[in-house]
């Protein structure tokens, strides 16, 4: 006590908050202690400017507010990487936070997170630091807990499959599937994809089903630099319901290996409307009987499929049969750019479809075909059953060397194959002579080399 007035320390949660200070000098001469009837001229009262008054303590069991576009981070609700507790509870408490106060973003450290599931709720985007978490230890990786019995992210469920689930993203995130086993699909996708729906570099690995499924269609969708490693079935997996459309989906820069059927699976679609577009897909296959082929059309009956840069790599003998499986499809799909380091087949056809262009570069083989099929469609023609009618056509490249007159070159069409060159520059080329496997092209001087385009049919 000091001249009356009371010195008090505030409390730390109160740091950077100004408080009134009051510094009471009494006069020592000409008066005494206990004098209550001191001149103003005998006290001197020094006052700090006058502030507001602080603001409540929060107490520290509340969660951090927030506001419609806020961007919020996992740690501040609790979350720390690393230390092999279950973060659940944080993780949503986060996102759910974000969600009430009209949307925003959720970022997840560098470091492993564990969860159980994660409800994904429309409006809220969860963004991670940077894809990877390999070797490097960089990345923000969200590791299923064991135990679980669903998928490890699912679409908001109150949002009914019918609606859409617009504005929405998940980016610069790895999610590894369980160390038991459980689970099912790394994210779930169960309301249609909406505007703005997005799913941008993205590991998803080790997950009992599907890396991504996506099960009710979607307006204009699009998913890239998705990277889907060892997952049950597919990495990437495209289905709906009767009544759902996908209208336009593109999935593009899309890598995966090893998972259990194909990279990517379209299933049960069927409305004249809908196209796929799948655009620069890397398959490698390095486990025999993992990842046979690289896309697989399931019951898809109407719906425009367009394939195009396709590289597969399949570094085991027999570890994969095909670069896309149609099953039971009425589809109209167009196959281009396709490049392969082995002679595994271009396509596998079981039962009937429309209208397909199949074409590959290099060991080129184009099928062209406008009748219900069943076959079997390689670099070396085709094998099929009985009552199949298709007009394989295979087509290359080739050169003569300055001085030489002529080249032979091999083909796969077989004993009835016609083959047409066309010259690259203005030197006349023609055919000289054909077998059941190769043909040999003639051109009018040896004086300077000579490229030329070939294409080659059944007769």
């Amino acid at each position: 006590m000091v001249g009356g007035a009371s010195m008090t320390n505030r409390p730390t949660r109160w740091a950077g908050v100004a408080a009134p200070l009051v510094v009471l000098i009494a006069a020592c001469s000409g008066s005494s202690a206990g004098d209550t009837d001191a001149s103003a001229a005998d006290t001197i009262a020094t006052t700090a400017p006058t502030t507001a008054a602080p603001e409540p303590v929060v107490p520290l069991s509340l969660e951090p507010a927030a506001s419609a576009g806020s961007v919020v981070d996992v740690r501040d609700f609790g979350a720390v990487t690393d230390d092999g507790i279950d973060d659940t509870e944080s993780i949503q408490t986060a996102i759910d936070t974000v969600a009430s106060a009209g949307g925003g973003t959720v970022v997840f450290p560098a470091g492993d997170l564990l969860a159980e599931q994660i409800l994904w709720r429309r409006g809220v985007n969860l963004v991670g630091s940077v894809t990877g978490r390999g070797g490097d230890d960089l990345g923000s990786n969200i590791v299923q807990a064991d135990g679980a019995a669903d998928s490890l992210v699912i679409s908001d469920p109150t949002v009914p499959g019918e609606e859409f689930f617009h504005w929405t993203a998940i980016e610069n995130l790895r999610l590894t599937g369980a160390a038991d086993g459980s689970g099912v699909d790394g994210i779930s996708v169960r309301s249609r994809a909406g505007e703005n729906f997005r799913i941008h570099r993205v590991i998803v690995a080790g997950f009992p089903r599907h890396g991504i499924s996506l099960t009710r269609g979607g307006a204009p969708t699009v998913l890239s630099d998705l990277h889907l490693f060892g997952n049950g079935v597919t990495g990437l997996s495209l289905s709906r319901q009767p009544e759902d459309r996908y209208q336009t989906l593109r999935a593009e820069l899309v890598s995966g290996d090893d998972n259990g059927l194909a990279l990517v699976q379209i299933e049960g679609v069927g409305a004249s409307e809908e196209i796929f577009h799948l655009s620069d897909l890397k398959i490698e296959s390095s486990i025999e009987g993992r990842q046979p082929y690289g896309v697989v059309l399931d019951d898809t009956n109407v719906a425009h499929v367009f394939i195009e840069n396709m590289s597969a790599i399949a570094t085991q003998d027999g570890a994969m049969d095909a670069l896309v499986l149609v099953r039971n499809s009425d589809a109209r799909f167009w196959l281009e750019g396709f490049r392969r380091n082995d002679e595994r087949v271009a396509a596998v056809v079981e039962d009937e479809f429309r209208e397909t262009t199949f074409s590959e570069f290099g060991d080129l083989l184009a099928v062209y075909n406008a009748g219900r099929v069943t076959g079997r469609i390689g670099p070396s023609g085709i094998a099929s059953g009985d009552g199949v009618e298709l007009r394989p056509v295979q087509t290359g490249r080739g050169s003569i060397e300055s001085g030489d007159e002529t080249v032979t070159v091999s083909h796969g069409l077989g004993p009835d194959a016609v083959i047409t060159v066309t010259p690259r520059g203005d030197q006349l080329l023609w055919i000289d002579s054909v077998t059941d496997t190769e043909f040999t092209v003639r051109r009018s001087n040896a004086d300077d080399p000579i490229d030329f385009e070939w294409i080659g049919s059944i007769e």
